[in-house]
């Protein structure tokens, strides 16, 4: 990642779905959710916020040996951010994806890691 005009990398907030699961129209709503979502409890940190996606190839996902249905979002944080803040932001992805995708909140696995945590490079 390139570093912005604030100084910080990048944020990057990384969605890996099922290949086939979500389509183009649908991906773009979630990212408009999510960086909404992002912002309502983060403020000016997720201004900058980026969606990328990743998608699993078909058998290259299972859970429970079955194939997978599930989706992974993964969202920096600020180093430190409080696990009410957490949960805040957490509730926030899930409650987007569940509505814009119409999954069950048992398809969803979201994630708020520190900033710091984020790779340099990908």
């Amino acid at each position: 990642f390139s570093n912005n005009t604030s100084g910080r990398s990048n944020m990057v907030c990384v969605c890996m779905v099922q290949q086939g699961q979500i389509p183009q129209a649908t991906r773009e709503k979630l990212a408009k959710g999510l960086h909404r979502a992002a912002q309502d409890v983060l403020g000016d940190y997720a201004a900058e916020l980026q969606v990328a996606w990743m998608d699993i190839a078909e058998g290259s996902g299972y859970t429970a040996g079955n194939p997978s249905t599930s989706s992974l979002v993964g969202m920096p944080v600020p180093d430190g951010t409080n696990p009410a803040t957490r949960e805040a932001l957490l509730s926030a992805i899930c409650s987007t994806w569940t509505v814009v995708t119409g999954c069950s909140v048992n398809e969803i696995v979201a994630t708020a890691f520190d900033e710091s945590a984020m790779p340099q490079t990908i």
